[in-house]
């Protein structure tokens, strides 16, 4: 799990924190801010450290000579020359490589996905602005934004992420290779300069995900961000009109990406829990994955026994599709930010589609973020905690965290909501509630007080 913290970001001035858990529940009205923290969580979990700036930053501090003489003995199978010389690139490679080549990326990264200049992000009148992510063991990763437009990052504890990070190289003595995290780097692997600093490249992100996850898992398709505008930019920006995508907004890009990603690991493995398919029975439809000029579509079978391609599709049908198709797919994404998974969705619907995020979150290994306006979702992942805490299928109150972002002196404010093993607490839950309703929802809570 990991913490973030933001001071002088966007709506964000005051220092506000967020702990993210398995299920994190993003809670409030519109034009808060709810949308802004999502999308910067999505910006730092996609964002991978610049692979150019790690080549010439290693070659100006190790020197490419000692590249080869790692990888000749690599060759040799002499994998304890080998691990000598990659813990001493790999201190480089921590202390100073991944800090800059984190910062470079992010440099890119955020002025294209809010789609304004970076100095822009910063807070109105502030000089600079400041993201932390505290990960495993206190390790904290600090963000600065500058007005001039700059990002500086730095690790904090950094003796300690190099000692974790060098435990990470072992030796196999039987076959004479060096096993660096989860890879394996034989002569074939590594055989080249180039073949070196990919590697080096991919255990950066690795080192990432490992101390900073779930918010650094640094690969685009370990998460996925699916937009609030999940049906119109399906009816629009699906073939034959990509062409658009060019002018389109960096996350409509990425989550049309993402659309035919989760299309083709749906064609993959059909297979639906029960929650997926209740879900879809009360929508009325099925989801059917189909080639379509040469990469796979999703198409909606609807109750009537017509199929449907997505830009036609029913809207409950657009919005739920992918949210569905993520939640069910066993690999990747891991981390799932979804805006308003309530949107053009009946009321029970909505609680179904709680079902299958808790279900998702309990038995699929997801993360989830869900940004919502919805005291029908809430409500119902309340009585799955409740139920959990009776020994019935539900969610450990100890992987949901919830909070309500809100409107205050000029400011947005980032406030927690308790979480026990008997939900939200009544009077939490009632405020909460209070934020959501609708007028029918006030009434309901009139005549429950």
């Amino acid at each position: 799990m990991a913490i973030i913290s933001l001071e002088n970001i966007g709506p964000f001035k005051s220092r506000q924190s967020i702990d993210i858990k398995p299920l994190t529940l993003i809670i409030g009205k519109n034009s808060a801010g709810k949308s802004f923290l999502a999308y910067l969580i999505w910006a730092l979990t996609i964002t991978e450290p610049d692979l150019d700036t790690i080549r010439n930053l290693i070659n100006e501090k190790i020197g490419t000579q000692c590249i080869k003489t790692l990888i000749d003995s690599i060759k040799r199978s002499k994998p304890t020359n080998a691990k000598d010389i990659l813990e001493k690139i790999l201190f480089v490679l921590v202390r100073d490589v991944v800090p800059r080549a984190l910062a470079r990326s992010l440099e890119k990264r955020l002025p294209e996905v809010y789609g304004k200049t970076l100095s822009s992000i910063i807070t109105k009148k502030e000089r600079r602005g400041i993201i932390e992510v505290i990960g495993a063991d206190n390790l904290l990763l600090r963000i600065v934004i500058n007005r001039e437009g700059r990002i500086d990052v730095a690790i904090d504890c950094c003796d300690k992420l190099i000692d974790k990070v060098v435990s990470l190289i072992r030796i196999d003595n039987e076959r004479g290779v060096l096993l660096v995290g989860d890879e394996t780097w034989t002569k074939e692997k590594v055989a080249t300069v180039a073949d070196f600093y990919q590697e080096l490249s991919r255990f950066a992100n690795t080192v990432l995900q490992r101390f900073f996850a779930p918010v650094m898992l640094a690969t685009k398709e370990a998460t996925a961000l699916l937009v609030d505008s999940r049906a119109g930019v399906l009816r629009v920006l699906l073939r034959p009109f990509t062409a658009l995508l060019s002018e389109t907004h960096f996350p409509d890009q990425a989550f049309i990406a993402y659309y035919y990603m989760l299309a083709e690991r749906l064609a993959v493995n059909p297979a639906m829990p029960a929650e997926a398919e209740k879900l879809l029975e009360e929508l009325g439809v099925r989801l059917e994955p189909r080639i379509e000029g040469g990469v796979y579509s999703i198409y909606v079978r609807t109750w009537t026994g017509e199929t449907l391609p997505m830009p036609i599709a029913p809207s409950g049908a657009r919005e739920s599709a992918t949210i569905v198709a993520s939640l069910v797919n066993s690999g990747e994404p891991r981390l799932i930010i979804v805006e308003e998974p309530e949107a053009h969705l009946h009321p029970r619907a909505q609680v179904l589609l709680a079902d299958l995020v808790a279900w998702a979150v309990r038995e699929n290994e997801k993360w989830v973020i869900a940004t919502t306006h919805s005291d029908y979702f809430v409500y119902e992942i309340n009585n799955l905690i409740m139920a959990a805490s009776r020994g019935r299928k539900g969610l450990d109150y100890r992987n949901v965290g919830a909070y309500l972002v809100r409107r205050g002196n000029g400011e947005a404010v980032i406030e927690p909501v308790p979480v026990d093993s008997e939900g939200i607490a009544e009077d939490e839950f009632a405020r909460i509630a209070k934020e959501l309703a609708t007028a029918r929802g006030f009434l309901a809570l009139a005549e429950n007080q």
